[in-house]
Order: structure tokens, then sequence, then C-alpha cells
């Protein structure tokens, strides 16, 4: 697990983590800078499908929201990432990220890998235990931070406080 606290390299007085088209503006900016120079061998296939199942979290005093980074089965690869991100001021994000690595399970030297990673390695207790870590996370704001919050969100109506129900995973350009 890797907990991280980003910060805004040049912040302008007028953007905020805390509105909700900044927070996703920024996930997607640091997704493409985490990822989109992983293509394939042939330079032709995205290695990551970023974000995959979307969820906006509705628990936090803030907008937050978890998603998957899943590596592309289809070049044997079969890393899981679960990111979790929430503003915690005008300039800053907590980023929790929660991999899981399964790696190919070879049944002789000289064959080929099982196609099936699943049926020796299953994915499903991993993900549980990760939503689990993400769903005993508290936050509590400072003062300071909930003015920040309630600045940033002066003048947007009920829906444009909402963070998007779906996140498509971001296309990068290939060769």
């Amino acid at each position: 697990m890797h907990v991280s606290l980003l910060t805004l390299a040049n912040p302008s007085p007028e953007s905020s983590f805390f509105r909700p088209r900044a927070f996703e503006t920024a996930i997607a900016q640091l997704m493409a800078y985490y990822f989109e120079e992983d293509l394939s061998r042939s330079g032709t296939e995205q290695d990551w499908f970023v974000p995959t199942n979307w969820e906006p979290l509705d628990r936090f005093p803030c907008i937050a929201a978890r998603f998957d980074a899943i590596q592309n089965t289809k070049l044997g690869l079969f890393d899981r990432r679960r990111y979790c991100y929430l503003p915690l001021s005008d300039e800053h994000l907590l980023e929790v990220v929660l991999p899981t690595q399964r790696y190919p399970v070879y049944l002789s030297l000289e064959g080929e890998p099982e196609s099936d990673v699943n049926h020796w390695v299953s994915e499903e207790p991993m993900k549980k235990l990760a939503n689990a870590l993400l769903d005993s996370l508290e936050i509590r704001f400072s003062a300071e931070a909930e003015r920040q919050q309630a600045k940033a969100l002066e003048g947007l109506s009920a829906d444009q406080r909402k963070l998007s129900e779906t996140f498509a995973p971001l296309k990068w350009t290939t060769a």
C-alpha cells in the first residue's frame, strides 16, 4: 500500500481540487503521467486500462473516488492497482494505491504460461482486502480545509458538486 500527498505545482487562486471537474481533470492528468508511456513491446497496445471500475465515494466530507488500473491481459500482464483519491485542500490530493500482482503460472520450464491466472491465483481476496482497507479510511478536515472547500463550492449547483458517475478508460496515442 502506498499513501502519497500530492501538491499542485503551479496553483492558481481560482483552482481547487474541491471542485469536481478540477479533481477529475487532475486524476486524468496523473493517470496519463503514470501510464501513457507504458505500451506493448510493439508500441501498438496499452499496457494499462485506467480508470476502470470508477466509483465516486460519498462517505467522506468531500468528493472522493476509487477506481482500478488494470493491466492488459492480452499482453500476458495481470497486475491491478486500486486507487483512491480525495482532496485535502485546494492544492493537495491524498492518493492511496493498493497494488496486487499475480504472475503467470508455468507448469514446466519449456512450456508457455498457463492462460488462466485466475484458475491458479484468485484476485477476489485481494480486491476484498483492498476495499476493506479503503473503507476503513477516515478523514477529518481542519477549519482551514473546511473554509477552502466551502469557498470552492460557492455558487455550484447540487449537480455541479458531484463527481461524474462514469469515467471511461483513457486512451493513449500509440505508434
